[in-house]
């Protein structure tokens, strides 16, 4: 009788022993299967087995409790499957309600929603021309597009959302604000000055040109550097001043180019040196006029001459028939 009395107790706290060891490895069977999920994050993972843990932390200890009150093999045997421990246990681990697909299609629209502001951004920044613009808008939609490749490519969902913490802020790097607008008209300024300067020298070493040729290309420089600087002084952005500065520097040199090629054409006046010439013969109109004036003189005396010659003819005349 003391003998099987024994063998009893040995078999009862063997399976007790087993009981225990069945309880926590569901306990640990739990944990594996909850940091196994690929569609959990690391912090929901975190969340689930400390809900787990604490849950179960209770309803263990009540059923090793059970296991060694237990008065029968039996009993004992039962107690890991059935009780609130192993229920709690199968209840603590909860998988994603979204899909993969699903994941990834938010996480997705994160990225486009983030890139988006930051190009609304770029339109709205006056430093930047609309080619610099362009530009920045294509390097942010490429890193959207390498973003969501990554993504595709990664199966855990803690992965993907790593990449994507670390892409929301990158767009607001790529873009890059151009010169203050001051600093912006004061190049330009000092472009079309520049521009000016180097014309007006132009005008002024020009030979073929003459002085009333270079006044009228001087005033068509000042008239557009005038323009060009009250456009660029009055711009609002850098493409406003950029078309200041294209008025004052590119199309002011076209203008100057074809007035030149122009004046070129015209019919060049009498210069002082073939003027020279004439001058120099204009003595020569006096001495034809003096000429004249003695031919008219010969012919008044020979006049005069003819009609003393009369007078005196008709004296002899009457003389005669009076004598007779």
């Amino acid at each position: 009788m003391p003998d099987r009395q024994e063998d009893a107790e040995k078999a009862l706290q063997t399976t007790a022993d087993a009981a225990k060891s069945n309880l926590d490895a569901q306990v640990a069977q739990a944990n594996n299967d909850i940091n196994n999920n690929n569609y959990l994050t690391d912090a929901q993972k975190a969340a689930q087995k400390q809900a787990q843990n604490d849950a179960v932390d209770v309803a263990l200890k009540q059923a090793v409790i059970d296991v060694d009150n237990g008065q029968d093999v039996p009993t004992v045997n039962g107690i890991p499957d059935g009780s609130t421990a192993v229920k709690e246990i199968n209840q603590g681990h909860v998988t994603a309600t979204k899909t993969p697909t699903q994941q990834e299609e938010d996480l997705n629209a994160q990225i486009d929603d983030q890139a988006s502001k930051v190009k609304a951004d770029v339109d709205a920044d006056v430093t930047l021309k609309a080619a610099e613009k362009a530009a920045q808008k294509h390097t942010i939609d490429s890193f959207v597009a390498e973003t969501k490749a990554k993504i595709a490519g990664l199966t855990k969902y803690q992965d993907r959302l790593d990449v994507v913490n670390q892409a929301l802020d990158a767009p607001k790097n790529l873009h890059q604000q151009g010169k203050p607008l001051a600093e912006h008209k004061s190049d330009a300024i000092a472009a079309i000055d520049q521009k000016a300067a180097q014309i007006r020298t132009q005008i002024a070493n020009d030979s073929r040109l003459t002085q009333a040729q270079k006044e009228v290309d001087y005033q068509l420089v000042a008239d557009a550097v005038a323009k060009a600087k009250a456009q660029v002084n009055a711009a609002l952005n850098a493409d406003e001043i950029a078309a200041g500065l294209d008025y004052g520097t590119v199309q002011l040199e076209a203008a100057y180019q074809q007035k030149v090629q122009e004046q070129y054409a015209e019919k060049q006046p009498t210069t002082p040196e073939t003027v020279v010439p004439t001058v120099k013969t204009a003595p020569v109109l006096p001495q034809t006029g003096e000429t004249e004036k003695n031919h008219e003189g010969a012919l008044v005396a020979e006049a005069l001459v003819a009609s003393v010659a009369g007078f005196f003819l008709s004296k002899v005349n009457k003389r005669r028939q009076d004598e007779k």
